[in-house]
């Protein structure tokens, strides 16, 4: 487990407003793949794969893309607000996206993790989309048929520089937009929330169940293009 999203969120991530949703189409063979991935929820299966993500940088932005491999309900980590009732197709998925702009001032340098939001790394949280297995979110609050995912969960999504990040996640604790997106280390996670209800769908897309410590998120780890020169000089 890295130290970033394995320890990151030990406390609870609180339900508030969204500052971002966006899903659109396909980044295929765009951008640079994350350095690893972490499948907590099914360790075993290995669903989200690097080769199965990308992030394409510039410095107006992000583009985030993460296909995971559609898992069985039922068979895999939930929340634990999600009961056994709610393990059932189709299922609803977010994105989530934890910034730290200048991680060479991490606590680990080009490791960053829970400590690291206050200080001079400058850390942010996004909710960058949000599906389920037959409907998405657009920037609009408009929900909308999803498009054909031959068999994986498909969250992308943008953030742009200066955006105004989630205020109120980690709670208490003063986060920072995006100001580096060249250079910052971006981990990128799926949170599973159950059952899709209609009732609920609008909600749900824009709200996390439990936080990465759970161990029922999966994660990929987007490393700062200076973290291999920084191994280079050393």
């Amino acid at each position: 487990m890295s130290r970033g999203l394995g320890d990151v969120y030990k406390r609870q991530l609180l339900a508030g407003s969204l500052t971002l949703i966006a899903t659109g189409a396909s980044a295929e063979g765009m951008g640079e793949h994350a350095d690893f991935t972490e499948n907590f929820p099914a360790p075993d299966a290995g669903l989200l794969q690097p080769e199965n993500t990308s992030i394409v940088r510039s410095d107006e932005g992000v583009h985030l893309h993460l296909d995971l491999m559609t898992p069985a309900a039922g068979s895999y980590t939930y929340p634990e607000t999600i009961g056994p009732e709610a393990q059932t197709q189709p299922e609803v998925f977010t994105g989530w996206a934890f910034v730290f702009n200048y991680p060479e001032h991490c606590e680990t340098p080009f490791d960053c993790g829970a400590n690291d939001f206050e200080g001079a790394a400058k850390g942010g949280v996004y909710n960058f989309g949000g599906v389920s297995n037959q409907f998405s979110q657009d920037g609009g609050g408009e929900i909308v048929l999803n498009g054909a995912t031959d068999g994986y969960v498909r969250i992308v999504g943008d953030i742009l520089a200066g955006q105004t990040p989630r205020s109120d996640l980690p709670p208490e604790t003063t986060t920072f937009a995006l100001e580096n997106p060249m250079g910052a280390e971006i981990h990128a996670a799926i949170a599973p929330h159950g059952q899709f209800d209609a009732a609920t769908i609008a909600d749900e897309l824009y709200n996390p169940t439990g936080n990465p410590a759970c161990g029922c998120w999966w994660v990929a780890v987007f490393e700062s293009p200076e973290a291999a020169q920084d191994v280079a000089s050393s």
